[in-house]
């Protein structure tokens, strides 16, 4: 084949104004107008159920919060949240997907995206869940500068807390599904993070036995067209909630919850889900 494409090129007569072959410019030309033509695959193909995108199986779309370039928090380590968030939105799609759902993520590590943008690939995926991930971490006055330490570091506050916004179209279905994770969460034996009411915060609890946060104006929570939650998986500041994270089954723990509440919600929703589908 390499020595056939002189012979293709040769074919197209004449030349630019420039004295560049016209056939080089041609050939260019068609290969630009196949990349406009060509359908450009969803940046989450990777994890979406391989072949079956008519399947009735709902999906879940799984946000990876913050981007390369705006990458969150630093840990007590140095570890930036993002790579962190990454890796979870990864491992909790596959968990999902091998409960019988269909997932998608909002980004691929590499992407820059908007916080709304996330919410429109949602809804153009066709989502029946929303579920951003992310890391925690406190307000600056709690943090500490140790000497040979890149991050804060901080104890004033440990474990996972989830999140939903009110103004969220479907605040109900929100608030359940969130319940549902922070129950899930709960029975695995992983303390939540109670500190998000302080004065610093003032996050109101609105289902406290299951850890459950309101956060009304968070973009990706208010503009999701569909029910949505954000999970905070540990406060990367504390040294020992990082150290859960990097040597024990904690993320494990994190994931099968997650995945196992995004089913039992969602199989609780199939009759609804499998109506809109059909439309």
């Amino acid at each position: 084949m390499r020595g056939d494409t002189p012979l293709r090129m040769r074919g197209f007569a004449g030349h630019l104004a420039d004295g560049r072959p016209a056939g080089l410019a041609l050939c260019a030309a068609f290969l630009m107008l196949l990349m406009l033509l060509t359908p450009i695959a969803s940046s989450a193909d990777r994890y979406v159920w391989a072949g079956d995108r008519q399947s009735a199986a709902p999906l879940v779309e799984v946000d990876p919060g913050h981007t390369p370039v705006r990458y969150g928090a630093l840990g007590a380590f140095g570890d930036r949240e993002v790579e962190l968030n990454d890796t979870l939105a990864g491992r909790l799609c596959e968990a999902i997907i091998r409960r019988g759902l269909r997932c998608a993520v909002t980004r691929q590590p590499w992407e820059e995206i908007t916080l709304t943008g996330r919410t429109r690939k949602a809804g153009l995926d066709g989502a029946s869940l929303f579920i951003s991930v992310h890391h925690d971490s406190v307000p600056e006055m709690f943090c500490e500068r140790k000497a040979g330490w890149r991050g804060c570091t901080t104890d004033h506050a440990s474990g996972w807390s989830v999140f939903v916004s009110k103004k969220n179209v479907h605040y109900r279905k929100s608030l359940e599904a969130a319940a549902i994770a922070g129950r899930r969460l709960m029975e695995s034996g992983l303390a939540f993070n109670p500190t998000h009411t302080g004065p610093e915060e003032r996050r109101p609890f609105l289902d406290r036995r299951n850890g459950v946060y309101g956060y009304d104006n968070l973009i990706v929570l208010k503009t999701a067209s569909m029910p949505a939650f954000l999970l905070e998986t540990a406060v990367i500041t504390n040294p020992s909630d990082m150290r859960k994270l990097t040597g024990s089954d904690y993320y494990q723990r994190i994931i099968d919850a997650a995945a196992d509440g995004a089913v039992e919600f969602l199989m609780n929703e199939r009759p609804a889900v499998r109506a809109r589908n059909r439309r």
